[in-house]
């Protein structure tokens, strides 16, 4: 199959919030959306956000994947933080999600990036996936909340 990545774009919003809201809405997220207007404000916020970055990636004009990011400065240059990173249902297990994690490494490497952060549940099927594309867990950091 033939995929294309693309930076997300206002216009891309529908469509991504659509696959955003199919994908988490199954296992094993089980998310509850009570309606698209949160979704799509999450959506606006990033893209009104100066240091997103966020791409999409398609087959045959239909959204399959996307990655919502932040650039973040640090001492020893940029760095990027997924904070949504997801692969539509139909197309998980097929190699997609370490195509398109590749191609979202290499196109924010051609900007000086090459540090990559994220979260995740350690009982979710995406910790072993984040590990076998290179990621590693950082033992001595403790994710904290308020």
């Amino acid at each position: 199959m033939e995929y294309t990545v693309t930076t997300l774009r206002q216009e891309d919003l529908d469509a991504c919030a659509t696959l955003y809201i199919d994908t988490f809405s199954r296992e094993p997220w089980e998310e509850q959306f009570p309606s698209r207007a949160p979704v799509e404000q999450l959506f606006q916020d990033h893209l009104a956000n100066n240091y997103f970055a966020g791409f999409v990636a398609w087959h045959q004009h239909v959204p399959v994947a996307l990655c919502l990011g932040i650039k973040k400065p640090w001492i020893g240059g940029m760095e990027y933080y997924i904070d949504e990173f997801c692969v539509g249902c139909p197309w998980q297990r097929q190699g997609v999600g370490s195509w398109f994690l590749a191609q979202v490494e290499q196109q924010l490497g051609a900007q000086g990036i090459h540090h990559f952060f994220l979260n995740t549940h350690r009982r979710y099927a995406a910790l072993p996936f984040y590990e076998k594309n290179g990621f590693h867990v950082l033992e001595d950091l403790v994710l904290l909340a308020k």
